[in-house]
């Protein structure tokens, strides 16, 4: 028994030397700890990400920093899409301004934490495009210090100029590369102003490859990397050794081989092309609706109608509704006898004159929405006297800014005839054209004013369009042969005054 009880309080010293051994061995890793952070507490450490991204991976990196002791600054630029990416240079200088912003809110926040001493060491750790906007920062910004540059996936060019910033940083520059990471081989072929330093590393005095078997573009960015590899290195080793270096596929070396930027360019004009192509014709009949249907309601206004004879507005005549900018009344001249095409006898002296001006074309107002048109001829002119004669036809707007002949662009007026077109002994067209008549389309030139001011003479353009003889002819449009010039020249224009 006395044997047996030995043993016992035997055991229970033991026990009692184990667990104060423990005590002992915790306690000593507590104060290391809490040494450890002290050590890092006066470190600030600047997180960039990349291009596409929205940096989760701060919410791991950031944590397993601050456990070590570190003040962290994550920065931000916003979601950089795949296609700002691939713009020139100039069109990243906002993320550029945010991330230097950011910087500097890091380092006042820090020294609001800490009775307003700033950081003994502020270090940055970016990745991907992060590392080309935070070395532009670099030598745009001379005055910046830093004790840590850590680099990954970078697109930073190899042949960056490190002369003027080789004082703002201590030595090495960490870059890691991982060897499956083929983006900054592909964004320095496809953008403008990268490089690859992320895919085929930096050959220079100032910066230290780290290479890592199997990493994609954002593997780097893992808790458990960040306390192997950047810790250290952070709290003033070497970098820490990692893999052998590997070249990157051939089929990613072939296809970066020539500029991808080129090749996209051009993709990017094919394809524009063959939309305006495309959509073409869906933009006139969008154009043909919106000035079919109400264009011209949207002036709450009203505009006086002009005299055909002066050429100005008339308040005696009727109001109509405006049309801002546009063009509203076309006087011109035409030199064709129809009483002489029609087989009657010539003209007597005062009708129909052709030594002026004998036609008159102007908007009249809306119908359904429909912008309408009338024409009036000169009947009789005897010196300066001039007789004007009623509204005789009307017309039908059909579009505007349509390229015809040698019209820039022109607006298409349609002839409304509620009957087929009289040929004589009873007859019409549909008699005589197999159940068919023409209608008359006109293209006046939009910028006839100017070329009238310039000393020009525009001229009309027209066609004739055959169609089904019964068939209710509104702004559709028509297929037909090409719009001609006329001999009809065109004396005066008048456009309502723009809003």
């Amino acid at each position: 028994m006395v044997f047996l009880t030995n043993g016992q309080e035997l055991v229970r010293h033991f026990k009692f030397i184990v667990s104060l051994t423990m005590d002992n061995v915790t306690a000593m890793a507590a104060i290391n700890s809490t040494e450890l952070q002290k050590q890092n507490s006066d470190h600030l450490v600047i997180l960039i990400h990349g291009f596409n991204t929205r940096a989760y991976w701060m919410n791991d990196v950031k944590p397993a920093l601050e456990e070590h002791g570190f003040a962290v600054g994550a920065t931000s630029f916003g979601y950089f899409g795949f296609l700002r990416f691939l713009s020139f240079p100039t069109c990243r200088d906002a993320a550029k301004e945010r991330v230097l912003k950011g910087i500097r809110t890091a380092e006042r926040i820090y020294r609001d934490d800490n009775n307003g001493n700033a950081p003994k060491k502020t270090s940055v750790i970016s990745h991907s495009f992060g590392s080309w906007l935070f070395m532009r920062i670099l030598s745009e910004n001379p005055g910046l210090k830093f004790y840590r540059i850590i680099l990954c996936g970078s697109i930073l060019p190899e042949d960056y100029d490190f002369d003027p910033v080789l004082h703002t940083f201590t030595k090495p520059l960490a870059n890691h590369i991982g060897t499956r990471d083929f983006w900054p081989a592909i964004g320095e072929s496809a953008g403008w102003g990268y490089g690859s330093i992320g895919s085929y590393g930096l050959n220079h005095p100032a910066a230290e490859n780290r290479w890592h078997k199997d990493f994609h573009h954002s593997d780097f960015l893992t808790a458990a990397f960040c306390s192997k590899f950047w810790v250290p290195f952070l709290e003033g080793k070497e970098p820490q050794p990692a893999d052998k270096w590997q070249t990157l596929p051939f089929w990613i070396r072939a296809v970066t081989f020539l500029p991808l930027r080129w090749l996209i360019i051009s993709l990017v004009m094919l394809i524009t092309v063959l939309l305006g192509q495309f959509l073409s014709p869906i933009f006139r009949a969008v154009d043909a609706a919106r000035y079919v249907n109400g264009f011209f309601r949207s002036a709450p206004h009203k505009c006086v109608q002009i005299n055909p004879q002066t050429g100005l507005p008339d308040n005696a005549l009727e109001k109509r509704q405006c049309s801002p900018g546009r063009i509203v009344f076309v006087k011109y001249l035409d030199p064709t006898d129809y009483r002489r095409l029609a087989g009657a006898p010539p003209n007597p002296e005062g009708v129909w004159p052709i030594d002026r001006a004998n036609r008159v074309l102007q908007l009249r107002g809306t119908l359904r929405g429909q912008p309408q048109w009338n024409e009036r001829d000169l009947v009789r002119a005897a010196g300066a006297a001039e007789e004007w004669g009623q509204q005789n036809h009307y017309w039908v707007e059909i579009v505007r800014d349509i390229r015809i002949g040698d019209m820039s662009a022109a607006f298409i007026l349609r002839r409304v005839d509620l009957q087929a077109i009289p040929v004589g002994a009873g007859k019409s067209q549909c008699d005589i054209l197999n159940g068919k008549r023409d209608v008359l389309e006109f293209a006046i030139p939009e910028d006839a004013e100017i070329r009238l001011k310039s000393g020009a003479t525009p001229n009309i353009w027209m066609r004739w369009v055959r169609v089904e003889c019964g068939k209710e002819i509104g702004a559709d449009p028509l297929d037909g042969p090409e719009f001609q010039r006329m001999s009809a020249q065109i004396v005066r224009v008048v456009a309502d005054p723009s809003d």
